[in-house]
C-alpha cells in the first residue's frame, strides 16, 4: 500500500460534458477551502472536451489534470483520479456541485486516528432554490451499516472525506454498477 501525505486533502473533480462556467463554479468551490493543505486533481471523462477544459486551467496552475482515452464512465474516472492522488484523504466534488468554504476543514477537525469516513449535512440547490436542507438530521458513527441498509444517510459521491487507505481496502468504486456506487462503496 502507498505511502500518502499525511494531513494532504486530494480533492478529485471528474467531469462529463459539462459546460465551463459550472466546472468552474466546482473547481473555484475546490479551491477556496479554508483547509488549504490540499491538491486538486480533474478527471476529464468526455475527451472532446479536453481543449476546453486545458483552457479553463490555464488559470488554475496548481491542478493536476487527466484525461480519459475514451469515455469510461465515474466509477473508472474517480478511481483513477484516487490512483493518482497523494494525500492521506480524499474528497470527491461532482462537477456540478460546490462546497461551502470550511467543508474540508469541518471535516478534518473531526477526523480520529480510526476513523474511515466524515459525512456532513448538505443543501441541494436548484434554480437559486433550496429544494433540500439536511441540517436537522441525526449522524450515526461507529458501525453504521443497519442505519445504511435502512437508507443512505452519507449522502452522494460529493460529501465524505474519506481516508485513501480505507478507500483502496474497501475496493474503490465498483465499475460495474451503473448506479448506486457511492452506498456500495459506503457498505
Amino acid at each position: 500500500m502507498p505511502d500518502y501525505v499525511p494531513g494532504l486533502v486530494s480533492i478529485i473533480i471528474t467531469t462529463c460534458k459539462r459546460e465551463m462556467p459550472v466546472l468552474e463554479c466546482a473547481l473555484s468551490s475546490a479551491e477556496g477551502q479554508t483547509y488549504t493543505d490540499c491538491e486538486i486533481i480533474i478527471v476529464n471523462d468526455f475527451p472532446e472536451y479536453e481543449g476546453k477544459i486545458r483552457e479553463l486551467l490555464k488559470d488554475h496552475k496548481k491542478v493536476i489534470f487527466i484525461s480519459n482515452a475514451s469515455q469510461s464512465g465515474a466509477c473508472i474516472s474517480r478511481n483513477r483520479g484516487a490512483a493518482a492522488a497523494k494525500g492521506e484523504y480524499i474528497a470527491f466534488l461532482d462537477d456540478d456541485d460546490k462546497w461551502y468554504r470550511n467543508k474540508i476543514e469541518m471535516q478534518m477537525n473531526e477526523v480520529l486516528a480510526d476513523t474511515g469516513l466524515v459525512y456532513c449535512d448538505y443543501e441541494a440547490v436548484m434554480d437559486g432554490k433550496t429544494l433540500k436542507k439536511d441540517a436537522d438530521r441525526a449522524f450515526p458513527e461507529g458501525d453504521v451499516l443497519q442505519e445504511l441498509l435502512a437508507g443512505n444517510f452519507i449522502g452522494g459521491c460529493s460529501i465524505p472525506l474519506i481516508k485513501h487507505k480505507v478507500f483502496d481496502e474497501c475496493g474503490k468504486f465498483a465499475s460495474a454498477l451503473r448506479s448506486c456506487q457511492d452506498i456500495d462503496l459506503w457498505f
